[in-house]
């Protein structure tokens, strides 16, 4: 008897159970805590159980558990399960232990055990989110359609008869008036902000933003005014008046984080520029003076002239024409004499261009490039007849 005390009180410490019923369900198992437990829980706790016709002998009741051990047994071996666990998995298994009640283990011999899953667990936020879809489904919260909303001020019924100019005729040829057309100034399309918002198992999103938590007061008070037909109060904060709150359902799908769109540019600029003017060597430029029309006018034949009166050329010698490709883009050219040399074409380009006067260049052959290092070698020497170079600055 006292080993049955022990039983009993076993048994309602797991299930709650009265006395009565402890007792009615443990000899109804002989005795057998984990058979009573689950006989318990099969017929359900709050449900009458007749005791006079629920009198089983001890020999069924052993075929029964016989019949348990071995179906247990099959289904363990006909179930396999990986040895690696991943992070999605433990996720998933934490999701679904949520779902189920808890557990209490029913003990039984010295080497065996039952595991009782009690009434599942209540989630509030996901109930909430239960109410949402529930209300429109049943039809009170409107199932809106982006598209057919796209179409509406274009269906057959909304469009005006006439949507011209009138005239309102006179007696006269000049008493006409124009009547402006109603519909274009009356008529005002119907505006609103449409908030998307995505229900996922760990969370939501609001217009693809960050994942919220529904832990968190103020994301269950965001679902709660949406069951109420409100416009949630971070909603209201942004001056919004007129909100079509689009409610996508993604339980059965996991969040994955968008990659943020692409922006070319979204910092600030900054203007370069010198602080100081850039400063080079004083060169005296004469006879340069500028037109009206903003253009540097120099009196560049007269100072060409000069340049090729200064090289003294001899008629009476052998002569050749060089053509001088300067650095700014322009071209000079002009007779020598064999004999002159290339520090005479220096100063040629010196007298024609002062502003190269007090700057550092060099001379070089267009193809192929040679620079002109020699200033004593002459024209026939460096054989240049007939040739065209070009002046780099250094």
């Amino acid at each position: 008897m006292a080993d049955n005390e022990a039983l009993i009180a076993q048994f309602m410490d797991i299930t709650g159970a009265t006395r009565e019923r402890a007792e009615f369900f443990l000899q109804a198992s002989n005795f057998e805590v984990d058979l009573a437990v689950t006989n318990f829980y099969e017929n359900g706790p709050d449900q009458g159980v007749n005791v006079d016709q629920a009198i089983i002998d001890s020999n069924s009741s052993d075929e029964e558990e016989n019949i348990k051990v071995a179906t247990k047994k099959e289904n363990k071996s006909s179930t396999g399960f990986s040895n690696i666990a991943t992070m999605s998995s433990v996720r998933n298994q934490e999701d679904k232990d949520d779902e189920k009640g808890q557990a209490y283990y029913a003990g039984g011999s010295e080497h065996s055990g039952q595991q009782v899953l009690g009434p599942p667990r209540k989630n509030p936020i996901k109930d909430v989110i239960s109410q949402v879809f529930q209300k429109a489904q049943s039809g009170n919260i409107e199932q809106f359609d982006p598209d057919d909303d796209d179409d509406d001020d274009e269906s057959p019924n909304s469009r005006p008869t006439f949507s011209g100019t009138g005239y309102r005729l006179g007696h006269t040829d000049n008493d006409t008036q124009t009547v402006a057309s109603s519909s274009s100034s009356g008529r005002k399309k119907h505006e609103h902000d449409t908030v998307t918002v995505k229900v996922y198992s760990q969370g939501f999103t609001v217009d693809d933003g960050d994942l919220r938590s529904y832990e968190e007061p103020q994301n269950r008070e965001f679902f709660e005014s949406i069951t109420r037909n409100e416009i949630p109060a971070e909603l209201r904060k942004q001056g919004k008046s007129m909100v079509h709150v689009n409610v996508e359902n993604h339980m059965g799908e996991e969040y994955v984080k968008k990659a943020p769109k692409f922006k070319a540019f979204t910092g600030s600029g900054h203007t370069l520029g010198s602080p100081t003017p850039l400063t080079t060597e004083d060169a005296t430029v004469p006879n340069v003076t500028t037109s009206s029309d903003g253009k540097l006018s120099a009196n560049k034949q007269e100072n060409e002239a000069k340049a090729s009166s200064e090289l003294n050329v001899d008629q009476n010698q052998p002569t050749t024409m060089i053509s001088i490709r300067l650095a700014d883009g322009s071209r000079i050219s002009s007779r020598f004499n064999l004999t002159h040399t290339v520090q005479d074409i220096r100063q040629y380009i010196i007298t024609a261009r002062p502003e190269y006067s007090g700057r550092s260049f060099m001379l070089l052959t267009t193809f192929p490039n040679k620079e002109l290092a020699n200033s004593s070698d002459s024209i026939q020497q460096a054989g240049l007849q007939n040739a065209a170079i070009m002046q780099r600055m250094k």
